[in-house]
């Protein structure tokens, strides 16, 4: 069964990488870039591009939007509209991941896309079993924005160009493949909930473990693997399967650079 699978998604994959190199793309406008990036550049020239110091701001300004957030959502989620929230985004399932991807593309950016709906399910609008489709959603629109970059490079069908886009478009169908194949169960969407609510509810006993479950997970082990295996040659065995397509325009590229010619062999020798 994996085979198949694999079969058919490189089939698919190399298909629209044919199709869809040379294509081009647009860049989607983004408001929050024009209200973010001059703040953003203004604190960097104000601390004089000190990291940590950036870092601290950074943070502090993080909890401070989830707070105004959260008080924001409070005040203008009222009954009626907490009710076409829970019919018109979370009516159903496929409502849902439509809600995430949509939002996701539009903003380009899926930690943006998480931080909207936490608060809300935080005060009970909407479940997390609910809220489910609308993650795998924001995971679907994540890979938009690598797609659009690798159509970008793909405009001039360049070998560097055609990679890259196969690689975004397998980032894309294995999400599309693997909510296919494992959201349908019921079992298997109620596994990743219920770890988060035991998370929460361990994490919630005070803000303390809450701190060092962030430092532990997020920095301190990937941290220490990477520090661990700096020394490490890592799959020096493998050979990396180069596509067709890519082969192709690489022979293609090597024989423009030598001018079309074979290098010519050595007359044989008429003496002997």
């Amino acid at each position: 069964m994996q085979f198949i699978v694999m079969k058919i998604k490189k089939k698919y994959c190399n298909l629209l990488t044919n199709i869809l190199t040379g294509v081009g793309a647009v860049q989607l406008f983004s408001p929050l870039d024009m209200i973010v990036d001059p703040i953003a550049n203004f604190i960097i020239g104000l601390t004089q591009e000190t990291g940590w110091i950036v870092l601290i701001i950074a943070f502090g300004l993080l909890y401070f939007s989830l707070k105004t957030l959260v008080k924001v959502l409070k005040a203008i989620l009222d009954e009626d509209l907490q009710e076409k929230v829970k019919k018109y985004l979370f009516g159903s399932w496929w409502q849902a991941m439509l809600f995430g991807l949509a939002i996701t593309i539009a903003l380009q950016s899926s930690s943006i896309t998480t931080s909207l709906i936490v608060p809300i399910i935080a005060l009970g609008v909407v479940t997390a079993i609910q809220s489910l489709p609308y993650f795998l959603g924001a995971n679907i629109g994540t890979s938009t924005t690598a797609l659009l970059a690798a159509l970008s490079l793909a405009r001039d069908g360049g070998i560097e160009g055609t990679a890259s886009l196969m690689v975004a478009l397998v980032h894309m169908v294995f999400d599309l493949y693997a909510i296919a194949l494992l959201f349908p169960f019921k079992k298997i969407r109620e596994i990743p909930v219920w770890l988060a609510e035991r998370s929460a509810k361990w994490v919630t006993k005070g803000r303390i473990i809450a701190i060092a479950y962030i430092a532990i997970v997020f920095y301190l082990l990937p941290f220490a693997g990477v520090w661990a295996s700096r020394d490490w040659e890592v799959a020096t065995f493998y050979q990396p399967v180069v596509p067709e397509e890519v082969e192709a325009l690489r022979n293609k590229s090597d024989a423009s650079s030598t001018g079309g010619e074979n290098p010519k062999e050595p007359a044989p020798n008429s003496s002997q």
